[in-house]
């Protein structure tokens, strides 16, 4: 009741507003949008907040979170709305109500990006429900498993038909050696390495005091090389000299984990208008869920298939360096020799394999539901 008495302190009240109601109350809402608020960002930067005006619930996307090197025509930034959706959807499912979405076209910021209207329907409990929560991406070593069990779990969970599913294994070292390379880029490029810094939380009053970001545990990395990258952040005028260590240490570090995994999971598609990147998000998030319900720890490497596919489709450019720009083309053409779905016009891969349950001290944080929701009369 605490938080909700600070969120009704804060609500905004227009002039002339009518008394609009709804079939759902505040405290409901509220207990869809703490389970929405944990769905997956990019480096978990949060752009999106809620204003709720007694009948429909708006989905505000802010520029200031989501600008970022990688976030190349904010592809990224509508993915990750349609991973927020997928989580409204099955949260309010969870409370007895069903999740009317409206998308428009395209995406501004600042402005609304989706409109949420709440009717009533049979109380379900769903069973990825409860992963809402504890979902997290896995940056540890995996321990293997078979791709095609993976790749049969994401056909079965998938629900769109736009959307493709596909995978391969890694046993062949030329792929792992060919995603390395791009996974790597952020070290070679001075503004992606600057973006990435600012997100990351790199000491434990860092972690203590923000909600947002990617704490140091989370990363996956040994204390050693967090040592280096708090070194590098004080230090970011050195940042290509170190470049070489950096991208040798992080590079071993990657190898590995891939060579851990069970493979790559493909999701692609052929439109890349803004209601397809928003399906290709509510799908990628309900096969993470399942995968993992059924085990498997979860990956995305973007920068190993959104940015080189969106590039090499030309659908985005991104200023960045030459040899940036030549590690992704060679990277991208030597896993299109490998797998067929590397053809599609966008890729989001996965690197996916058996694992324990993420220890609560890796997850992320999020944002209070004071930050997050603005009632408005």
């Amino acid at each position: 009741m605490a938080i909700q008495n600070q969120i009704l302190n804060q609500t905004v009240r227009k002039k002339n507003g009518s008394n609009k109601s709804s079939n759902i109350n505040l405290q409901q809402l509220m207990k869809i949008i703490e389970l929405a608020k944990w769905a997956p960002t990019p480096d978990n930067c949060q752009p999106f907040t809620f204003q709720w005006n007694g009948t429909s619930l708006n989905i505000i996307s802010h520029l200031e979170f989501a600008e970022h090197a990688y976030n190349t025509n904010n592809i990224p930034t509508i993915i990750s709305l349609g991973s927020l959706l997928e989580y409204i959807y099955q949260a309010s499912l969870s409370e007895g109500y069903y999740a009317n979405i409206e998308i428009p076209s395209t995406l501004n910021f600042g402005k609304s990006c989706a409109k949420i209207k709440f009717t009533n329907t049979f109380k379900k409990n769903h069973s990825l429900v409860k992963k809402l929560k504890e979902r997290s991406t896995d940056r540890r070593s995996f321990k293997g498993g078979e791709i095609s069990n993976v790749i049969e779990v994401a056909q079965k969970s998938n629900q769109y038909k736009e959307v493709k599913v596909n995978g391969y294994s890694l046993k062949d070292s030329s792929v792992i050696k060919s995603l390395t390379l791009m996974e790597t880029t952020c070290f070679r490029w001075h503004k992606a390495s600057k973006d990435l810094l600012k997100w990351l939380r790199l000491t434990k009053k860092e972690v203590k005091s923000t909600d947002s970001g990617l704490p140091y545990k989370n990363l996956g990395l040994p204390f050693k090389e967090i040592l280096a990258i708090r070194f590098l952040r004080r230090f970011f005028f050195l940042s290509k000299l170190f470049a070489p260590l950096a991208i040798f240490n992080y590079g071993q570090q990657m190898k590995s984990c891939l060579r851990s995994s069970a493979g790559i999971l493909n999701l692609s598609v052929e439109s890349t208008d803004f209601k397809s990147l928003v399906k290709l998000g509510r799908t990628a998030t309900s096969i993470w869920l399942d995968l993992n319900e059924q085990g498997y720890g979860v990956q995305p490497l973007s920068q190993s298939s959104l940015l080189p596919s969106s590039l090499k489709s030309n659908i985005a450019t991104i200023d960045a360096p030459k040899n940036v720009l030549t590690a992704l083309q060679k990277g991208w053409s030597e896993l299109q020799k490998k797998s067929p779905s590397q053809e599609s016009k966008l890729v989001w891969s996965f690197r996916v394999g058996l694992s324990d349950s993420l220890p609560e001290s890796m997850r992320t944080k999020r944002r209070s539901l004071v930050d997050l929701l603005k009632v408005i009369e």
